[in-house]
């Protein structure tokens, strides 16, 4: 049954495509004062061209044309050359305030989640496995770690940017 549907479906649009390259091929030219575009094939209508002036066709650009006219455009004479800087994305200040709710979540995927939105880099031991709940709002990343980390008897070594976390032993 889904197969003569299917035929049949192609069928119809085989057909409409006839209709349509009919339509296209029978109709008149709409500008007859514009020039045609010239068909290899004498059996093919030759579709009506646009005129544009020459100043408005868009060609595709290359490398290669259009570096001799930045170069002239960018550096005048006697001038160094600038220096193109590579656009940086923005860094998450490590002192700037977050606000973060988990619960009961792994505490690696908290610490993750900090780490993230301040910019801090930090290392949960593997050996760790504790959920939390917690709901901090504009909170400086370093003391939610700091709190996070006494609630659940974890030491912590800060070194710049950098902390460790540890299983207290």
């Amino acid at each position: 049954m889904t197969t003569k549907r299917t035929l049949l479906a192609l069928c119809l649009l085989l057909l409409f495509g006839l209709a349509l390259g009919a339509f296209f091929a029978l109709r008149p030219n709409p500008s007859p004062g514009l020039p045609q575009a010239k068909s290899q094939d004498p059996q093919t209508p030759a579709w009506p061209a646009i005129a544009q002036p020459e100043s408005e066709i868009l060609r595709p650009a290359t490398p290669q044309a259009q570096a001799p006219e930045q170069s002239k455009a960018a550096q005048a004479p006697g001038e160094p050359a600038p220096v193109i800087e590579e656009a940086k994305a923005d860094e998450p200040d490590p002192s700037a305030p977050i606000s973060i709710d988990f619960v009961h979540k792994d505490i690696k995927t908290v610490m993750h989640s900090i780490a993230l939105r301040s910019g801090l880099q930090i290392v949960v031991d593997g050996e760790i496995s504790k959920s939390v709940t917690i709901m901090y709002k504009k909170i400086d990343p370093m003391q939610a770690v700091r709190s996070i980390c006494k609630a659940n008897d974890l030491d912590y070594v800060e070194d710049g940017k950098l902390v460790i976390i540890k299983d207290r032993k």
